[in-house]
């Protein structure tokens, strides 16, 4: 057996290759929680000690607002590193090869492929936010993706708009470009 990556039995490497995910929203509701809730009762008593005047629910709900509002914070500005891998659902995987396009579900299991014609790559125009913009559809037997370039690009002359409610992921301009070539 050879190790040999040049080998012609040997897989290519993947040109390009994405992840669509979402929050795991059950994980973040609850670190937000456990961020806020944990230290605000650490802080009731010094709040307390500072004013005892005020009520003891005062003393815990305002450090537990504050605390909330930065963990909230901390944590959408670092949900994208792959330590928070915990944090995240995948929903497709796509893959680019020189051959064509793969597309995965979140298990890994192949939704369709651009070489068997499981999976078909149309151009469109996406109705996104006030604007037109060009982008591909990729149609597998489960539904539909589309991938939208990175800096978007003006809409494609006498296609009708689709609506923006497929999943979405925005790609580079040089994927993009190279995807194209696969429609139909």
């Amino acid at each position: 057996m050879t190790t040999n990556a040049a080998s012609p039995g040997a897989a290519r490497p993947a040109l390009a290759r994405e992840t669509v995910w979402e929050t795991n929203a059950v994980r973040f509701v609850l670190a937000v929680a456990v961020c806020s809730l944990v230290p605000a009762a650490a802080f009731a008593p010094l709040v307390r000690w500072q004013d005892p005047s005020l009520p003891l629910v005062a003393c815990f709900a305002a450090p537990a607002v504050v605390f909330a509002f930065a963990a909230l914070i901390v944590l959408f500005a670092i949900l994208g590193r792959p330590e928070m891998a915990s944090f995240r659902r995948t929903l497709y995987r796509f893959e680019l090869f020189e051959h064509g396009v793969e597309l995965r579900d979140g298990h890994g299991a192949i939704l369709g492929e651009t070489a068997n014609g499981s999976l078909r790559v149309v151009r469109c125009n996406v109705w996104f936010g006030q604007k037109m913009v060009a982008g591909a559809r990729l149609e597998h037997r489960g539904g539909a993706l589309l991938l939208l370039p990175n800096p978007s690009l003006a809409p494609w002359p006498g296609l009708p708009a689709v609506p923006f409610l497929a999943p979405y992921f925005s790609v580079a301009d040089a994927v993009y470009t190279r995807v194209l070539t696969l429609a139909e």
